[in-house]
This record gives C-alpha cells, structure tokens and sequence, in this order.
C-alpha cells in the first residue's frame, strides 16, 4: 500500500478510509487483501495490526464495477495483443466493448443458415 493506495492488476484502489489507515499505521504499513474473482470493483483491505476490514473501490469504477478477473486479464492480453498501452482506462472501456460485441455477434442465429426445425405431429 503506498500514499496513491493498492494496485491490482493494473487497477488502483483508494479510498479516505484507507488514506486514513496509512496515516493512522504509517507509511509502510502492510495489509491483507481480498479479491472477489467475480467483480473486481472493490477489494477488501485488512489492516495486519488491527484486524479491521476495509472494503476499498477501484478509481475506475466504470470500468471494474461487476467484471470479473478474467474477463479483465482478457481486456489487458487483448491489448497486449495489440501493442496497446496496458495502463490506458478509455483503451480498457474500448476493449472491454470490442469483446462483449465479439461474444454478443457469436450467439446470434446465423441468417444464411437453411437449418429447419420441425416438429413431430
């Protein structure tokens, strides 16, 4: 944990609660931290000394509030693919889309399909 408070993957997580535990423990002070795998929006931070739990936002809520770490490690190979910026939010938003788009086109019917369906009488 530093003065611009925890980095995950990329992503920050800061709050006043957590700049406030900085100061109360000083600046080296270590915490615990927990990740829900399914959303990535927010961490909870957990003093070593106190015990106390901290649940902390990403600054970027936009982007990680509900994704899941998967699906954010494939927005950053996808831009690692593309020789993008890895630390860029917007490009991260892009990204993001562009593979919910991909996903979203994969479940449509395909229309130049002749397949019937039909049903037993």
């Amino acid at each position: 944990m530093t003065h611009r408070g925890i980095e995950f993957k990329s992503l920050s997580y800061n709050s006043a609660e957590l700049a406030e535990l900085r100061r109360r423990e000083g600046p080296t002070v270590r915490v615990y931290i927990h990740i829900d795998e399914n959303d990535i929006g927010s961490i909870d931070v957990m003093s070593r000394k106190s015990s106390k739990v901290y649940t902390v936002p990403a600054l970027c809520q936009d982007y990680a509030r509900g994704l899941s770490l998967v699906r954010h490690e494939e927005i950053l190979e996808y831009r690692r693919l593309r020789r993008e910026k890895q630390y860029d939010v917007e490009g991260w938003l892009q990204a993001k889309s562009a593979i919910a788009h991909v996903i979203d086109e994969s479940h449509k019917p395909n229309p130049t399909s002749n397949t019937t369906i039909r049903r037993k009488s």
